[in-house]
């Protein structure tokens, strides 16, 4: 789907796609991991709006392991010292190895 992701682009899409699909008729709920928008496109569409049980267990299990999300962390700054920048080509390429600087 190229245009943004809003209820009622999603819901047109949808429409379109199981009209041209000739399964409208067969449509009659939607699956989807609890965004609003898919909820209201449910409404939109008349089709029955179903949170995913599987995707609402794995949230459930990992918020509670503590693994839900990932911590924002502050950028840090580049490190203010690097072995490769305190020393000349030569001293970090021995000629013993057969590169010649």
């Amino acid at each position: 789907m190229e245009k943004r992701h809003t209820t009622p682009n999603i819901a047109a899409q949808l429409q379109e796609t199981t009209t041209s699909w000739a399964i409208q008729d067969k449509v009659k709920a939607v699956v989807h991991d609890g965004a609003s928008n898919m909820r209201d496109v449910a409404n939109l569409n008349t089709w029955i709006d179903m949170g995913c049980s599987a995707h609402k267990l794995h949230l459930a299990v990992t918020g509670a392991m503590g693994i839900g999300k990932v911590p924002l962390r502050p950028l840090t700054p580049p490190p203010q010292y690097s072995f490769a920048g305190s020393c000349t080509l030569s001293e970090y390429f021995p000629s013993s190895i057969g590169i010649g600087y």
